[in-house]
Formats: structure tokens, sequence, C-alpha cells
């Protein structure tokens, strides 16, 4: 994408030409931007050098000559009374009523890039010299004598023409006779700007420099398709667009002399903080929780201390981390509250399955108890029954039965607790 030729003026009234002056001589206004050191380097291409002296007479003289021509003229009509008022009025402004002025400023440049970079230094020598020629040939060829001034500056980020525009023009009137005024719409170029674009593209096309965007033509063309207009361009002066710059660079650097002041401010809080922590710790200050947070007190604590400095020094600490220091000792104090209330719930839940645990061992033993009473019941009456039967074997002379025998012989043994059957006599 090439660079785009930048072509803009504005309107200029005659009694603005001493600020005009006052910026090419570089004798006050806004120079934050100027290298000085190149200013040297600065030439007037077109026009003398006492330009502005010479429109200044102009315009005077035409308004002395208007007056003259309108007096004639309302004479010859024989219109005495209009030649009187018009001699009573005095010579007026030679142009029609304009919010913008008569005149025309203007500025011819382009990017810095396509010289070689920011400042004259970085400049590429054969396209200065390239620029300068073609600048040159387009104010001379295309505005001829209504351009009265032509400079070059080569003292700012890039290399740029500024020149002033005064179009002249006459106009006979029966009633005014001849007039000669400044009248911008009287030139092709200023009355049709798109042409002066155009035009100026064309000088410079060769350079490998290329027209400026064609916003009117855009304009043109979304309103006969019946879409949104595009926005129009804005064109922020050299002067506020560096004033804005200048605004956000001291924007930023407040918000950031803002962020490291807060940034200092926690700092010293945080030091605080580990300082007031520390005394709890060690107990030279005691933390008493109230019901709610404005009612927390900090008092004395055994280990307050005794010299002066270190008390000056606790007190300070203390004033600059209150807030935050009972913030912290509130939430301790909650979650210490929370800690010691689980807990306890978890104590209670243990004791409580200890003392199921118990019940339920208890009732084991006195189920195994009654078991082994009746186990000893039974095996009692088992062991009577078997000395019976031992003794009914004997007395009947059942001795010689092997199943009796058996019988016989085993209860004769001790079992479980049951007395030893022992014969009977």
């Amino acid at each position: 994408m090439g660079h785009r030729i930048v072509l803009r003026m504005k309107g200029l009234f005659p009694n603005q030409l001493g600020k005009f002056q006052m910026h090419a001589r570089r004798s006050g206004g806004d120079l934050s931007h100027v290298d000085e050191t190149k200013s040297g380097l600065n030439e007037i291409v077109l026009g003398a050098e006492d330009w502005a002296d010479r429109l200044r007479a102009e315009v005077a003289d035409a308004a002395v000559m208007n007056l003259a021509e309108e007096i004639a003229a309302r004479r010859a009509r024989k219109r005495p009374t209009e030649a009187r008022a018009a001699e009573a009025r005095g010579p007026v402004d030679p142009w029609k009523f304009t919010r913008v002025g008569p005149l025309r400023e203007g500025i011819l440049t382009v990017n810095k890039d396509w010289f070689g970079g920011s400042g004259a230094d970085q400049w590429a020598p054969e396209r200065v010299e390239a620029f300068k020629e073609r600048g040159v040939a387009f104010l001379t060829e295309c505005f001829a004598e209504i351009c009265v001034h032509a400079r070059i500056d080569c003292d700012e980020e890039a290399l740029h023409f500024h020149f002033v525009l005064a179009p002249w023009h006459e106009k006979v009137t029966a009633s005014r006779g001849r007039q000669r005024l400044l009248q911008p719409s009287s030139h092709p170029l200023l009355a049709y700007y798109e042409q002066a674009q155009d035009l100026v593209a064309e000088y410079f096309s060769d350079l490998g420099i290329i027209r400026g965007h064609q916003h009117a033509a855009a304009q043109r063309e979304a309103k006969a398709r019946g879409e949104a207009l595009p926005p129009r361009p804005v064109h922020v002066p050299p002067s506020l667009w560096r004033a804005r710059q200048q605004e956000a660079v001291l924007k930023a650097l407040e918000e950031a002399a803002a962020r490291q002041t807060a940034a200092d401010e926690r700092e010293q809080r945080t030091i605080a903080l580990s300082r007031a922590l520390r005394a709890i710790e060690r107990q030279e200050i005691v933390y008493l929780p109230g019901a709610t947070m404005p009612e927390d007190q900090l008092s004395r604590g055994p280990a307050y201390p005794t010299g002066r400095d270190e008390r000056q020094a606790l007190k300070s600490a203390l004033n600059l981390c209150q807030a935050d220091l009972h913030r912290h000792l509130r939430a301790f104090a909650e979650a210490a509250q929370v800690v010691t209330a689980e807990d306890r719930a978890r104590v209670e839940a243990e004791k409580q399955a200890l003392s199921e645990a118990r019940a339920q061992l208890e009732a084991r033993e006195g189920k195994l108890s009654h078991n082994r009473n009746q186990i000893t019941r039974i095996a009692r009456q088992v062991a009577g029954d078997a000395q019976k039967i031992a003794g009914a074997v004997e007395d009947l002379g059942l001795e010689a039965v092997p199943e009796l025998a058996g019988i016989v012989a085993r209860y004769r043994m001790p079992r479980l607790g049951a007395p030893e059957m022992r014969p009977r006599n």
C-alpha cells in the first residue's frame, strides 16, 4: 500500500496572517514538535519575504477602490442618495460574508515514513528534493498568481509545504461598478475540492504517492444505493493532536503515579499489619473480640514494650493498619470458633459411638454368661442321669453288655464342670 498525499486547506482572514507568520518564524505558539536545530533548513519557495504586508496593503487598496467604483456607479445611475450613503459608510472588506475567511491556508505533505523516518536526519535526500520539486510545480501551475506565499518546513517530523492563496476576482455590476473581491469559489480547485485532490495525486503518482481517501465519492455512492452514509472524516489539526497526545501522556503519568502511591500505601499497611500480628503473637497486645467488628478492642498485653520508641513504633503500626488488623483478627476468631465447634461435635460423636459399643459389649457378655449357666445346669443334669444309669447297670449286673459298659466308662471320667461319677457302694 502506497503512502497517500495530504492536501488540506482551511479558511483564513487577513487579520490572522500575523499568527501564521509567527509560526513560520518560530517566534511563538506551540514549538514542542519543532527541532530548532533544523529550522535553518526552512525556506520560502514562492512569494516575497514581505508577502503578508503586501497582501494586507492589497486588501486595503481593494476596499478603497471598490468604494470609489461604487460611488461612481451610483452617481452614474442618478442615485445621489445612495452615493452619499456609500461615502458615509466608507470602505468595507473586499469579500462577501464568510465564517471561515476569504483566504485559504494550505498544507501539502506525505507521511514521514515516505521520506525515511522521523526528522530531517533520517530523510533520504533524493526523496526530499523530488517532493520539493513536485510541490513547487503543483502550486505554481495549479494556483499561479493566487498563491502569494509558499514555504517548506524541514524542522518537524515530515517535510511539508505551507501556502496561502488569495483568490482575487473582479466583478462588474451597474450598481457597484468594478469590484475586486477575494472569492474562493472563483477558482475551480477551491470550488471543487475533489478536483484538487485528483490533480495533486497526478503530480506525485510517479513517486509512489497515491491519492487520499475519496470520502465524498464514497458518500455519494452510499446515498445512491440508499445505504447509511459513511461518517465524514474529521481533520484534527496537528497542534490539537499533539495537545491530545500530551494530555494522554500526562494522564498516563498521573495514573502511574497514583498506582505507585497506592502500591506504596499497600506495602506500608502490609508491613504495619505484619508488625501488629507479631505483637499479638508475642502478647505485646491482646485482642478482645466484641459482638461486632467496631466493638473489637485491643489492649496492652503482658509483654507490652517498655521502651518509648518501641511503643511509638507499635502505635504507629496499629494506626496505619487498624482496619486491616481488626478484619484479620475477626476472621481468625470466627475461624477458631468454627474449628472449636467442629472439634466438639466430633468428640461428642466419638463418645456416643463408644457408649453404643460398650452397651453392645455388655449385652454380649450378659448373653454369654446366661448361656454358660444353662450349659452348666444341663451338664449337671446329664451327669446325674449318667450316675443313675451306672448304678442301675451295676444293680442289674449288666456290666458285660458292651454298650452299657461304654456308657458307664465314659461318664466315670470328669466332664465340663460336672462332678466325677463314682460307683455306688
